[in-house]
């Protein structure tokens, strides 16, 4: 059974049925089908929930561009995003539509309920 990595990035590299044909052991995936936030080398820093990765590209579903984010609470560096969430004066554009495929991600950070809740709260590019 292919992955939704497969599904979804098969398309990549100008062959639209052709998926990878090499089969190398995978570690266990962690945080699969929760909300998590990403970052990336050259796409920035994105906020959804975790479909697949492998290697160094991720996909995500109901993702939302960071664009500008102040950490709630006074914490500070992305890990604080994750962990209690954004202040109201972030910049997060709204989701985007389809699965995104994301690559050269750098880290994968899993949000807690108070992460979610904030970004859930969030309009959609409150500023400009």
């Amino acid at each position: 059974m292919s992955s939704v990595f497969e599904k979804t990035t098969a398309g990549i590299g100008g062959n639209n049925n052709q998926t990878s044909s090499a089969t190398t052991h995978q570690p266990a995936k962690y945080n699969i089908g929760k909300m998590v936030i990403v970052r990336c080398r050259d796409a920035g820093v994105h906020y959804g929930k975790l479909i697949d990765y492998y290697d160094r590209t991720v996909v995500l579903e109901d993702s939302r561009r960071m664009v500008y984010w102040v950490v709630a609470k006074n914490e500070t560096r992305l890990s604080g995003c994750a962990r209690v969430g954004i202040d109201s004066s972030s910049n997060i554009c709204g989701p985007i539509a389809g699965p995104l495929v994301l690559p050269e991600f750098c880290e994968i950070l899993p949000c807690t309920q108070e992460s979610i809740d904030s970004f859930t709260n969030q309009p959609n590019e409150s500023k400009s």
